[in-house]
């Protein structure tokens, strides 16, 4: 059995990053591994060292994750979650089978091609339908997904992987959904770049967060010396998007 110890910073990136971070703890969490070099056991906590959450994955005799227990520790409250598998080792789905779980059940499903390779990934909660994503490879190292919600509105995610099959770039253009109040939507779109160490975790995530603008289409002149009026056609608040910023996370990674 082996162990990790992951801790987090992160927050807005100082202006003289280059000559040293400023350090906010956000969380560190311990990983255990089993001599297969599986994820056994996460425990995650707070900045005053209390412990606040449990993972625990189970395998099977082929080595894949069968059932994963969840636990808050804080409130006592246990979900599992049981996975399926075709006889070509392909993941079908993975579901939240217990009542007990305070979160939704969010249930996922998988298609594949002739080769196995997935095309398609689609989310229900508490059994209704909720995202449906298709997949495409653009090439070896590059892959498209477009994800279709409710409202029938398209997320576009672009994710590019380096020669060691790690992701290096992801570019997300998608609907984010807030709830404060009052119920609104926006359009954003985000940068993030990873860094790793030699030994394939990464240790710096760059992401850069951009509103999306709204779109605006002229409309005709009512008179002929006034310019052309224009007419915002945006379906989203855009007053509501998060402004542009550029934020760095640093992950510490302890080898025992």
């Amino acid at each position: 059995m082996s162990e990790r110890n992951l801790s987090f910073m992160g927050g807005p990136m100082p202006s003289n990053y280059k000559k040293g971070i400023i350090d906010s703890l956000g969380n560190c969490f311990v990983e255990r591994y089993d001599n297969n070099n599986n994820i056994v056991e996460e425990k995650y906590y707070n900045k005053i060292g209390a412990l606040y959450h449990t993972n625990k994955n189970f395998y099977d005799i082929k080595n894949r994750i069968e059932k994963a227990v969840e636990i808050d520790e804080f409130n006592n409250d246990t979900c599992v979650v049981k996975y399926q598998y075709t006889d070509s080792l392909n993941l079908v789905t993975h579901r939240r089978v217990t009542s007990s779980c305070k979160e939704d059940f969010l249930d996922f499903y998988y298609k594949y091609n002739e080769k196995g390779i997935k095309t398609e990934e689609l989310l229900k909660e508490n059994n209704v339908f909720i995202r449906k994503k298709a997949i495409q490879d653009i090439s070896k190292n590059e892959k498209l997904i477009k994800s279709y919600d409710t409202e029938n509105r398209l997320s576009t995610y672009v994710y590019k992987y380096n020669e060691k099959d790690l992701l290096v770039y992801e570019k997300r253009r998608e609907w984010d959904y807030v709830i404060k109040g009052d119920y609104f939507e926006t359009g954003q779109e985000n940068e993030i770049l990873y860094k790793y160490d030699k030994n394939g975790n990464w240790i710096e995530r760059t992401t850069q967060t951009y509103c999306l603008p709204v779109k605006h289409k002229p409309t005709k002149k009512t008179n002929k010396e006034e310019p052309p009026k224009v007419k915002e056609i945006g379906v989203y608040n855009s007053e509501n998007c998060t402004p542009e910023i550029k934020e760095k996370l640093i992950r510490k990674i302890y080898y025992k």
